[in-house]
């Protein structure tokens, strides 16, 4: 039988593929084993059944039996990595600064659970609190999403979904420095040098020597980012074009409707442009956004206590949401843009 060159050439990527699927694995099973040695956090676990098994969900600010809004946030770490927990310093803030709920989704890691399995099960999670929302004290009227890096792309990817489907219906967004686009590598993607706080750029350089590559200065390499995206959804080319995958690829009525939304991006970060873009869309379409822009700022900021900014930053999110739920002045427009100076002024 003649075996054809696109046949080879196929068979080749689905084990570079797989090859990357499975440094992914050792990669998270490092990271997770490093985190067995960090605080707890402060919120309260709940585990929420869904169709791909039960979900880790970190609860804040649910004392308090009375309605009030919820903040679903979701984690960074390319839908691979870390945990719920790391959000816990940003979340206990919001849920006292704000007066709500929140709740941080650990939800299912790549390579483990695959496209759909992240979106899905957070998508479940979801409607478990908007189904039982009168016994758990949330007010379905603010209902907002919002997330971190990947965690960002899971928050916009779900809007689409509840846009979509009609059974959940979200007030707001938050975006932070999210990564939207899986199809290119956006040549403003910064290269080494300056993309990523010094905690984390050493551990990415211990991570890519583990992994025979190499990283300098703090940047996420292309082969890391080919890891996340081998162990989320394969990473076929046509595949990453999915919506759910790369946000960015949505059309422009699947904008149309969706909530306001506050965007941040940093000067110094890989992923600026995807945030810049993606804001952009949202106003072609006619929602109200606010792009927030840190210049100095690096990649996984408003999660670092030691970074100048942090604080700043994490009192525009909380501004942003009160302003939305407790029918405040509103704080947004369609064409609002704020560059921040170093010491986080306007």
């Amino acid at each position: 039988m003649k075996i054809q060159t696109d046949d080879v050439r196929k068979a080749a990527r689905r084990v570079y593929q797989q090859t990357l699927s499975w440094q992914g694995w050792g990669l998270q099973q490092a990271l997770l084993l490093q985190r067995r040695f960090q605080p707890k956090a402060r919120g309260r676990e709940r585990f929420v059944p869904t169709s791909y098994g039960l979900v880790r969900v970190l609860e804040y600010g649910f004392d308090s039996p009375e309605p009030q809004p919820l903040f679903v946030d979701f984690h960074g770490g390319g839908i691979v990595i870390y945990t719920a927990d790391q959000d816990d310093c940003v979340n206990t803030f919001l849920a006292r600064r704000c007066n709500i709920k929140v709740v941080s989704i650990d939800y299912p890691k790549a390579p483990k659970a695959r496209y759909p399995a992240p979106l899905e099960a957070s998508y479940q999670v979801i409607q478990y609190y908007w189904n039982n929302a009168e016994r758990l004290g949330v007010d379905r009227s603010c209902v907002g999403a919002g997330g971190y890096s990947a965690g960002g792309n899971l928050a916009a990817a779900l809007q689409l979904m509840a846009r979509e489907r009609g059974d959940v219906a979200f007030a707001y967004q938050i975006l932070v420095y999210p990564g939207l686009d899986m199809t290119i590598y956006s040549p403003e993607r910064k290269g080494p040098g300056e993309a990523a706080p010094p905690k984390t750029a050493q551990l990415i350089r211990e991570c890519c020597r583990a992994l025979g590559g190499k990283a300098s200065g703090g940047s996420v390499p292309r082969r890391v980012m080919e890891i996340f995206g081998a162990c989320y959804y394969g990473g076929d080319p046509e595949k990453a074009k999915d919506p759910l995958i790369s946000p960015l690829c949505a059309e422009p009525e699947q904008f149309r409707g969706q909530p306001p939304a506050l965007v941040i991006v940093c000067g110094k970060d890989s992923l600026r442009a995807d945030g810049v873009r993606y804001a952009a869309r949202l106003r072609e379409a006619g929602v109200s956004v606010r792009l927030l822009e840190f210049p100095a700022a690096t990649h996984g900021f408003v999660i670092e206590d030691s970074h100048p900014v942090t604080r700043k930053a994490r009192e525009l999110m909380a501004e942003f949401i009160s302003g939305l739920c407790k029918k405040e002045e509103q704080v947004i427009c369609s064409g609002e843009n704020h560059s921040m100076g170093k010491d986080g002024s306007v």
